[in-house]
């Protein structure tokens, strides 16, 4: 998990487990994944945001809104 998901599951303690897609491989096989634009990144750090850092990723990619439900036997 990144830090911000041991922080969220610290703080929330959801009640369900919370998978890590690190490099977010995952999502862009299901199409989820996009790298942000050189324009934006200067805006997000502007406001101390840096994703790289944020998801223990050396990119800056974002991740489309999804929910995937995995079933016990893994489907």
């Amino acid at each position: 998990m990144t830090r911000f998901s041991e922080i969220l599951v610290a703080e929330k303690s959801p009640g369900f487990n919370l998978l890590a897609d690190h490099g977010n491989d995952f999502a862009a096989r299901l199409g989820l994944r996009f790298t942000e634009l050189e324009d934006l990144k200067a805006i997000y750090l502007k406001f101390g945001i840096d994703l790289a850092t944020h998801n223990d990723a050396l990119s800056w990619a974002l991740l489309r809104s999804a929910r995937i439900v995995i079933y016990k036997e893994g489907v």
